[in-house]
């Protein structure tokens, strides 16, 4: 039952991600939200929430998803990365800062 679970949480996201490069943000984040509901631990899916609120201005909102994916991934280099970029964004500097030297 948790493999079929774990299929679907990634079918669920393969279509937030089809949604996201046609450009269609609402229904990706639908899709994205969807895919968590079965398997909350899927790193992928906060991370790209987090872009798609990066990429829409909303870097607080974009902060809380960062924060998710590292909480999942330690080591997720990228979104430590973006972290920074949010927090720079909303003039969190010394977060930003920290954030930008875990990317590293």
């Amino acid at each position: 039952m948790i493999e079929i679970d774990d299929e679907i949480a990634d079918v669920y996201y393969n279509m937030a991600n089809a949604y996201y490069l046609k450009g269609e943000v609402e229904p990706a984040v639908k899709w994205y939200l969807k895919s968590l509901s079965i398997n909350p631990k899927k790193v992928e899916c906060y991370y790209n929430l987090g872009n798609v609120y990066c990429n829409q201005q909303s870097y607080k909102e974009a902060i809380k998803f960062y924060v998710k994916a590292i909480a999942e991934d330690p080591l997720h280099d990228p979104a430590f990365y973006n972290l920074g970029f949010a927090y720079h964004m909303t003039k969190q500097y010394e977060q930003a800062i920290h954030s930008y030297k875990l990317a590293i």
